[in-house]
């Protein structure tokens, strides 16, 4: 499958060439002088797989031909093919980025190390292929993702409803008229101009304390590779909890508000982590992923839906949960615990 384009002023060598590997190649171009060479490659830069050159040439010489196609593309493999007088243009070439060098004349003894070339144009062909292929399945795996993030949000947007429910009957919550208009009227999803059009409380307060907290949240979590003590997790876990009390005074976001401080509650009693790296890594995301969420809903007011973020943060917290729960716990009986799904 093979492609190669062969420059050279000498007739006999373009036939030499033919006569010796035109069967191995499927197409081999053949031009007289470095000017025509470069007529061709520009009208076909993406035919060929490799190119072999002769130096000494009219019109254009072999090195004047390398560093204009290095200027066109940098990566085509580039083979110089060079007689003994030709010694003071090889740092230059070498310098242009020449991938191999034959000595004149060709012949026979050429053979096995064009076989080499081709063995590696070929590897490399591969792996550029599989990369592609590689990218192409990633795209379609995050057009997937994206789709199934989509369907998440609006299935969200009943659960979180009924979450604001349970919490009112269980809490006993009187709510104000105005709460009570909102909540009726926002059944469906909302933009963050909308949220902060109609919510009936200060927002911007709990915004500061949001975002003061979240300085010191990243701090604090390096310090579990660093300092892995019961300090460090309790920090961990005050920090969290005080995160979570501030969205807890908003309604909306009871669901992400309740699985933060669950998770920050099991910091206070752990001693030790046996992965202490993976935690680091997923409370680290979540770090950054409130932060993206207050920002979005609180400050840029940018969100197309309030809710974007719930189900990743809600999971991200559940996930830690279970890996940092002293392993005594999971014998007790939790059949009185609410259980997110």
């Amino acid at each position: 499958d093979l492609k190669i384009l062969v420059i050279d002023d000498d007739p006999f060598m373009h036939e030499v060439i033919q006569e010796l590997v035109g069967d191995a190649f499927a197409t081999i171009d053949h031009a007289n002088d470095g000017a025509e060479a470069l007529e061709i490659f520009k009208k076909n830069r993406d035919k060929y797989d490799f190119i072999m050159t002769d130096i000494q040439m009219p019109n254009m010489n072999g090195v004047e031909f390398v560093g204009k196609v290095r200027a066109l593309d940098d990566e085509i493999p580039l083979i110089v093919a060079s007689a003994h007088d030709d010694a003071n243009y090889l740092i230059e070439l070498i310098n242009y980025g020449v991938d191999y060098f034959f000595s004149k004349p060709i012949g026979m003894s050429t053979i096995p190390d064009l076989i080499k070339v081709c063995a590696n144009v070929v590897n490399v062909k591969v792996i550029r292929e599989y990369q592609i292929m590689l990218e192409e399945s990633q795209a379609e795996l995050e057009r997937q993702n994206q789709e199934l993030q989509a369907a998440l949000k609006k299935l969200s947007e009943v659960e979180n409803k009924n979450t604001l429910l349970v919490e009112a009957v269980k809490d006993n919550k009187q709510y104000s008229e105005d709460e009570i208009v909102y909540l009726k009227e926002k059944s469906n999803t909302m933009d963050a101009e909308e949220f902060h059009a109609h919510y009936p409380t200060d927002l911007e307060s709990k915004n500061t304390n949001m975002e003061n907290i979240e300085e010191k949240l990243d701090i604090t979590i390096s310090k579990i590779l660093t300092n892995p003590s019961v300090d460090t997790f309790q920090s961990i876990g005050y920090l969290f909890n005080t995160y979570a009390d501030n969205i807890l005074l908003i309604s909306e976001f009871s669901n992400i508000g309740v699985a933060i401080q669950k998770m920050a509650e099991t910091f206070y009693e752990i001693e030790s982590l046996d992965n202490p790296a993976l935690v680091e890594e997923i409370l680290y995301s979540i770090s950054r992923n409130i932060e993206k969420w207050r920002i979005s809903i609180f400050v840029a007011k940018d969100a197309d839906d309030i809710h974007y973020l719930d189900n990743s943060l809600i999971g991200d917290c559940m996930q830690v949960d279970m890996m940092i729960k002293p392993k005594e716990d999971s014998a007790e009986d939790t059949s009185g615990d609410i259980d997110f799904f």
